[in-house]
């Protein structure tokens, strides 16, 4: 049976009311609230999210991927390790500052009196005069 049968035939059970998981790859289970969650993230941030069958298959391959760095102890790697901290800090940031800024309301009045209080230099066009003969790094051109 082909893989793109077997994902058919996956994406089959999940009409079933009793089908909860999608997939299994070693020890890990796919379940449909998986597969939904990330359906409706793909679906918020891509313009054409792939196909159910297509989805799957990718967070097939993403678990395999995931156990064979896992049996590689890539977990152990001081790069990795620090890697996976810094996921962890933007995470806090992103939960703690998001929240924050989601609660604050700033008017328009308040924004105009920012800016006279706080003028800046702000440049909208950066004109260059570029001679007859010559391209937009300034070379001479080749005819």
């Amino acid at each position: 049976m082909s893989m793109k049968n077997c994902v058919l035939l996956l994406l089959t059970l999940v009409v079933s009311a009793e089908a909860q998981v999608l997939a299994t790859v070693g020890n890990s289970k796919i379940t449909v609230e998986d597969f939904n969650r990330r359906m409706e993230d793909i679906r918020r941030q891509a313009i054409n999210p792939p196909a159910p069958e297509q989805l799957l298959e990718d967070m097939v391959r993403f678990e395999i991927g995931v156990q064979e760095a896992e049996k590689l102890k890539l977990h152990e790697d001081p790069l990795i390790k620090d890697r996976f901290k810094q996921v962890l800090y933007n995470g806090l940031l992103d939960k703690q500052i998001g929240r924050r800024m989601g609660e604050i309301k700033i008017t328009e009045k308040e924004l105009r009196e920012y800016y006279k209080k706080n003028p800046e230099l702000r440049l909208s066009h950066i004109l260059v005069d570029v001679k007859d003969g010559t391209d937009s790094s300034g070379s001479r051109r080749r005819e």
